[in-house]
């Protein structure tokens, strides 16, 4: 993984180097010091996987950096900073990075980020490669592959059933989340949904169910799921720092603590349900990261 560092302090952009070479996380190609020193071309030029950016910088902040970035970087944006306004971070992930260090930097913690992010990069790119594969096949599908196409997605839905139950989302938003999964997967090879926004794949699945026949429902529907959604992966959220509170090594702890979740989250969460101060008081998750990550775990199990 190659690495590009932009924070105003050369002691925390030291630390960080130094994290990253002696645990063999990857290579750090780049450092700046400003936003005004990382532009997407300069990204390009030393093909940059991991963006890590300090959110407040003296001429130009992490923002501003991810406005102009995102969506033509392809590689993936980890924030750091000392803030936690609710409102800042929240569009901090809307802007799109993928996961939220706080300073100070806790060796720890920068760790399991990156590996976590790094993980879900390359899955990714593994996926990619097999899409362009499969995009490069011609032919006329007969009954037989039908069926094995059949027998493919049956498979996928029973994964996905499993670990949703492991999560302990509960029945009815269970099939709504089987629902977007399943929809990604079946649109797998025309690539229509490989990036899709969440708005996309709800509206998606409401037209699956012959519903928002017009602006003002297909907006109610929209609203009501992603709210179903939200208050599903919290759910998770605490149900998985719950399990890592009374035993720390439970394998379900290990395999989504910090494969679907920032570990900081989870952290904080177990933090909150034993009472004690948490570093930070506001969960900020991502749901498309989150359902992203939950889909190339089922895909990878898949192919297992």
């Amino acid at each position: 993984m190659n690495f590009f560092i932009v924070d105003d302090s050369s002691v925390i952009r030291d630390l960080l180097s130094n994290i990253i070479e002696e645990e063999n996380l990857g290579f750090v190609a780049g450092e700046g010091q400003d936003g005004t020193e990382v532009y997407l071309s300069l990204l390009e030029k030393f093909k940059i996987d991991i963006l890590l950016l300090d959110l407040l910088m003296p001429q130009k902040g992490g923002l501003d950096v991810l406005e102009e970035i995102i969506p033509a970087f392809n590689g993936k944006v980890i924030m750091i900073s000392q803030i936690e306004t609710k409102e800042i971070i929240g569009k901090a992930y809307s802007l799109g990075i993928d996961q939220y260090i706080m300073k100070p930097i806790n060796r720890t913690e920068v760790i399991s980020v990156i590996k976590n992010v790094s993980n879900v990069l390359r899955l990714e790119k593994s996926l990619n490669t097999i899409q362009k594969s499969l995009s490069n096949l011609t032919g006329i599908i007969d009954t037989t592959e039908t069926k094995q196409v059949d027998g493919s997605t049956k498979k996928f839905k029973k994964i996905a059933n499993n670990i949703l139950m492991d999560l302990g989302i509960e029945h009815n938003v269970k099939k709504e989340f089987l629902e977007i999964l399943t929809l990604k997967y079946q649109s797998e090879s025309t690539n229509n949904l490989s990036d899709a926004s969440l708005t996309e794949l709800y509206d998606r699945v409401i037209q699956s169910r012959n519903k928002g026949s017009n602006k003002s429902e297909l907006l109610k529907e929209r609203k009501a799921i992603d709210q179903r959604i939200r208050r599903a992966t919290h759910h998770a959220l605490k149900n998985i720092a719950a399990i890592g509170l009374t035993d720390f090594s439970n394998i379900k702890f290990e395999r989504y603590s910090t494969t679907l979740f920032d570990y900081s989250q989870v952290r904080n969460k177990m933090m909150q349900l034993e009472g004690k101060p948490a570093a930070s008081s506001i969960i900020q998750l991502n749901i498309k990261q989150f359902i992203s990550s939950l889909y190339m775990m089922i895909k990878e199990e898949l192919t297992n």
